[in-house]
Protein backbone atom coordinates (compact mmCIF):
# COMPACT_ATOMS: atom_id res chain seq x y z
CA UNK A 1 0.00 0.00 0.00
CA UNK A 2 2.57 2.26 0.86
CA UNK A 3 4.30 2.08 -2.67
CA UNK A 4 0.95 3.05 -4.12
CA UNK A 5 0.68 6.17 -2.05
CA UNK A 6 4.71 7.05 -2.74
CA UNK A 7 3.52 6.78 -6.61
CA UNK A 8 0.79 9.06 -5.81
CA UNK A 9 3.23 11.63 -4.05
CA UNK A 10 5.36 11.36 -7.19
CA UNK A 11 2.60 12.46 -9.56
CA UNK A 12 1.19 14.97 -7.22
CA UNK A 13 4.23 16.79 -6.36
CA UNK A 14 5.51 18.71 -9.69
CA UNK A 15 1.61 20.51 -9.96
CA UNK A 16 1.86 21.49 -5.91
CA UNK A 17 3.17 24.40 -6.49
CA UNK A 18 6.07 24.29 -3.94
CA UNK A 19 9.34 26.27 -4.59
CA UNK A 20 12.04 23.83 -6.96
CA UNK A 21 14.11 22.64 -4.44
CA UNK A 22 11.59 21.88 -2.14
CA UNK A 23 9.98 19.73 -5.10
CA UNK A 24 13.28 18.08 -5.84
CA UNK A 25 13.88 17.26 -2.05
CA UNK A 26 10.61 15.62 -2.08
CA UNK A 27 10.69 13.64 -5.22
CA UNK A 28 14.28 12.59 -4.17
CA UNK A 29 12.88 11.80 -0.84
CA UNK A 30 9.28 9.62 -2.13
CA UNK A 31 11.87 8.10 -4.55
CA UNK A 32 14.47 6.92 -1.98
CA UNK A 33 11.59 5.63 0.60
CA UNK A 34 9.99 3.47 -2.75
CA UNK A 35 13.53 2.20 -3.24
CA UNK A 36 13.92 0.89 0.13
CA UNK A 37 10.79 -0.92 0.92
CA UNK A 38 11.28 -2.54 -2.96
CA UNK A 39 14.44 -3.70 -1.26
CA UNK A 40 13.06 -5.02 2.17
CA UNK A 41 10.72 -6.72 -0.23
CA UNK A 42 13.01 -8.21 -2.22
CA UNK A 43 14.59 -9.38 0.79
CA UNK A 44 11.64 -10.84 2.10
CA UNK A 45 10.65 -12.67 -0.75
CA UNK A 46 14.16 -14.09 -1.07
CA UNK A 47 14.54 -15.39 2.46
CA UNK A 48 10.91 -16.93 2.13
CA UNK A 49 11.55 -20.82 2.44
CA UNK A 50 10.92 -22.47 -1.78
CA UNK A 51 8.10 -24.88 -1.25
CA UNK A 52 9.14 -28.16 -3.50
CA UNK A 53 5.69 -29.24 -5.32
CA UNK A 54 5.17 -32.14 -7.53
CA UNK A 55 3.44 -30.42 -9.84
CA UNK A 56 5.24 -29.54 -13.17
CA UNK A 57 3.07 -27.92 -15.81
CA UNK A 58 5.01 -27.90 -18.78
CA UNK A 59 7.00 -31.11 -18.22
CA UNK A 60 7.02 -33.46 -20.99
CA UNK A 61 5.42 -36.69 -21.82
CA UNK A 62 8.13 -38.41 -23.49
CA UNK A 63 7.84 -41.86 -21.73
CA UNK A 64 4.04 -41.89 -22.96
CA UNK A 65 5.51 -41.48 -26.62
CA UNK A 66 7.97 -44.16 -26.22
CA UNK A 67 5.27 -46.38 -24.99
CA UNK A 68 2.73 -45.98 -27.85
CA UNK A 69 5.85 -46.24 -30.07
CA UNK A 70 7.01 -49.97 -28.69
CA UNK A 71 3.11 -50.54 -29.04
CA UNK A 72 3.02 -49.54 -32.64
CA UNK A 73 6.30 -51.60 -33.48
CA UNK A 74 5.11 -54.36 -31.55
CA UNK A 75 1.74 -54.56 -34.08
CA UNK A 76 3.25 -54.34 -37.35
CA UNK A 77 5.96 -56.39 -35.62
CA UNK A 78 3.52 -59.45 -35.55
CA UNK A 79 2.21 -58.86 -39.48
Amino acid sequence: MSIIVLGIVVIVIPYTGFPSPWRTGMLVLAGGAIAVIGFLLRGQTLSKPQKKTEHHPFQESTARMNDMHVAETSDTAEL
